[in-house]
C-alpha cells in the first residue's frame, strides 16, 4: 500500500515545490480514501510527525532487516567459535549447499567480530568450506583478513594472488589493512 501512496504522491506533485504540510495533508487524504474509519484512525495516529521531522537523531522506528537465513548464518559462525575448532556444527553443510554469497558474508562478518576466534576455529571452518580457495571475491575480502589477523598461514599465498589480480579497492583495502595491523608492512608493500 505504501508503494501506491508513493506512486500517487509523486504523480500528483511531479515538478512542483512542496512543503512538509503538503506531504502530511496528502498522506491523510490518501489514508482516508483507501481505508475504513477504524483503520484510518489507527494509521493516522501511529505516525508521530513531529518526531520524524523535527527531532534530531535516528528515526523513532527500529527497522529489523534480519531474516531466518541471516540469523542462521550468524548462529553457525557462533557455533564454530563455541566449539573451538573441535567439531563442526550440526547443520554445517547448509553453508555449502544453501548459502548464497550474501549469507556467506553474514557468516564471515559475524566471525570477524568475535574475539574468541582462534587458529583451531579457522582451520575447522576451512576444512569444512575450503574458504581459502573460494572463488567468491566477497568471501575472499573477508576471509583473508580474518586469517591474516589470526596468523592462519594458508591464506597468505591466496591473499597475495588475490590482491595481485584485483583492482577494486573494496577488495584490496581490508587485506592491506590486516597486513598493516599485524605488523606485516613489508609483506603489504
Amino acid at each position: 500500500m505504501f508503494q501506491k501512496f508513493l506512486r500517487s504522491y509523486i504523480l500528483e506533485h511531479a515538478q512542483t515545490s512542496i512543503i512538509t504540510d503538503d506531504l502530511r495533508a496528502f498522506w491523510a487524504n490518501f489514508i482516508e480514501d483507501n481505508f475504513n474509519a477504524t483503520d484510518t484512525n489507527r494509521i493516522l495516529s501511529s505516525v508521530d510527525w513531529d518526531t520524524w521531522i523535527y527531532q534530531p537523531g535516528l528515526p523513532p522506528v527500529y527497522l529489523d532487516f534480519t531474516t531466518r537465513e541471516s540469523n542462521f548464518s550468524s548462529s553457525l559462525a557462533d557455533q564454530y567459535v563455541s566449539f573451538g575448532g573441535r567439531e563442526s556444527p550440526e547443520d554445517y553443510q547448509n553453508f555449502t549447499n544453501d548459502f548464497y554469497s550474501n549469507l556467506k558474508v553474514v557468516f564471515l562478518e559475524r566471525l570477524s567480530l568475535n574475539p574468541d576466534v582462534n587458529l583451531a576455529v579457522l582451520l575447522k571452518i576451512d576444512e569444512d568450506y575450503n574458504l581459502t580457495l573460494t572463488r567468491d571475491p566477497e568471501c575472499k575480502q573477508r576471509w583473508f583478513p580474518i586469517g591474516i589477523r589470526h596468523g592462519y598461514e594458508p591464506v597468505m599465498e591466496q591473499a597475495h594472488k588475490f590482491i595481485s589480480s584485483q583492482g577494486r579497492l573494496k577488495y584490496l583495502n581490508p587485506i592491506y589493512l590486516a597486513l598493516l595491523q599485524t605488523n606485516q608492512r613489508d609483506t603489504a608493500i
